[in-house]
């Protein structure tokens, strides 16, 4: 793989669902020591896939940050490197869980899932937002630095853009935002709410807030669905770094995209045979 762009494989436990089913795990081998993934085909032979890190269904949210080296992201992010981490992957497969790990309820059957927000805090974002903000209490305590945090969030369904930081409430998607290319040769989105975050706290609170929103919904592969893919930006200005005399502007995109489903198992609806 390039040293600059890392893939990474986790493998989640089967659903009680799934074990009920009939189901098993028996044609997948992983190899967590070499990287690699083999799966048995039809003919008896094993296909072996190799990666820059493989999470068996054992292998917890600690592991996987702390593998994935999200440390090292965070520090290149102060320095004035750009990052992103990305998910990817079939509806129901943990992509979500392991980028925010909240877990969802029905209130009644009329009503979308929502996330039960807790104190544990244990997704990639939460981590990656407890890490940032310990570096750059570091990075201050060494350099004459000072710091100035912004955040985004946004989400496209059925192509449209939509702020999820700057809505009435979780279905108010009548107003999308326009996509456009800048004078500094980069996508921009009009009108899309750029939050100040002075602390931890606040940027938390931000992401919260735009989980709330975020559409969500259930099919029978999963109760909590993410119809929609998501952006949730961190913009970092480091004003005094003495490298440059305007100092740095980076930014780290934490994307988790709507996952990919097959309506013979989802069995959706209408309106989500559109959302596909």
């Amino acid at each position: 793989m390039s040293k600059n762009i890392k893939v990474a494989v986790r493998v989640r436990p089967l659903l009680p669902a799934e074990i009920k089913a009939g189901h098993s795990s028996t044609k997948l081998k992983i190899n967590k020591i070499k990287n690699e993934i083999g799966v048995k085909t039809e003919d008896n032979m094993i296909r072996t896939y190799h990666f820059d890190n493989v999470f068996d269904m054992d292998s917890n949210q600690d592991e996987v940050f702390k593998s994935l080296n999200i440390s090292t992201f965070i520090s290149k992010l102060i320095e004035g490197f750009h990052c992103t981490i990305f998910a990817y992957g079939q509806t129901g497969s943990g992509k979500t869980y392991t980028m925010e790990h909240y877990e969802y309820a029905l209130t009644d059957k009329s009503s979308r899932p929502k996330p039960i927000f807790n104190n544990s805090m244990d997704g990639i974002v939460h981590k990656g937002i407890i890490e940032l903000f310990k570096q750059i209490e570091e990075y201050k305590a060494k350099k004459d630095s000072d710091f100035k945090i912004f955040a985004s969030f946004l989400q496209i369904y059925n192509e449209k853009i939509y702020d999820l930081l700057n809505m009435k409430n979780a279905t108010d998607i009548t107003a999308p935002l326009r996509l456009r290319w800048s004078k500094e040769d980069q996508f921009t989105v009009d009108g899309l709410y750029m939050g100040e975050c002075n602390n931890m706290d606040n940027l938390l609170m931000l992401y919260n807030n735009g989980i709330k929103n975020r559409y969500t919904a259930t099919h029978k592969m999963n109760i909590a669905s993410s119809r929609s893919h998501t952006i949730f930006s961190i913009f970092i200005n480091n004003s005094k770094k003495k490298l440059t005399s305007n100092g740095t502007y980076s930014k780290l995109q934490f994307v988790d995209l709507a996952g990919s489903e097959r309506s013979l198992i989802t069995d959706p609806t209408n309106k989500r045979f559109k959302e596909r």
